[in-house]
């Protein structure tokens, strides 16, 4: 068990955010379902990732403003489908997690507000094959209760140092994930993904 952090991967087929009028949502997608292949996503039929690995994150691609529909592909079957509602300037987090009989796909705001010399970390709950957890210190208290799964916590203010996190079984001391030695850098905002055996560490944007 352990957290690792994790590379934008150049699989958008179009940057948006360079090619179209500024007052678009933008979103990022992240691939956390290790039982299926590379995957593409549709935004309204168009393909605008393509080839998305397990652990890898796309770049930044443009919503258009209002309904959205999210379609997700392996190997050119569909295998998941959300929406959302976007509105001017709107960031999103997207990540395709579940197994591989039931696919999801999670949807959540991006683009958390840091205090000036600051860093902030929400947890975000991405595998199913467990329950309810604790987010909490190593040996200390609960930081976050009951963090269920494709649910997100609200910001977390943090000093920018090292510290040792844990995700236990919700309500119990039986620790099912280690962060030792968590890294947050100043003025940054963290999305730490928990899939199960391992937490990745994601900097938003």
């Amino acid at each position: 068990m352990g957290w690792i952090q994790v590379q934008e991967s150049n699989k958008a087929i179009w940057n948006f955010t360079k090619q179209e009028p500024i007052g678009r949502g933008v979103g990022q997608a992240f691939h956390a379902n290790p039982s299926i292949g590379p995957i593409d996503l549709l935004i309204n039929g168009l393909r605008l990732v393509k080839g998305l690995s397990f652990h890898e994150r796309s770049l930044i691609f443009a919503l258009p403003e209002g309904g959205c529909q999210i379609d997700v592909f392996s190997k050119g079957v569909w295998v998941a489908s959300n929406e959302v509602t976007v509105e001017k300037d709107n960031d999103f987090f997207l990540a395709i997690t579940g197994t591989m009989q039931e696919v999801d796909v999670f949807i959540c705001p991006s683009g958390s507000l840091v205090p000036q010399g600051e860093a902030v970390a929400r947890f975000v709950h991405l595998a199913p094959e467990i329950g309810s957890l604790d987010v909490s210190v190593h040996k200390g208290d609960v930081v976050f209760p009951g963090l269920t799964y494709l649910s997100v916590t609200a910001p977390l203010p943090l000093t920018p140092f090292s510290v040792n996190l844990e995700a236990r079984q919700a309500g119990t001391k039986n620790i099912l994930v280690s962060m030792p030695d968590a890294c947050f850098e100043r003025d940054t905002a963290y999305l730490v993904c928990i899939l199960g055996a391992e937490v990745v560490f994601l900097k938003e944007k």
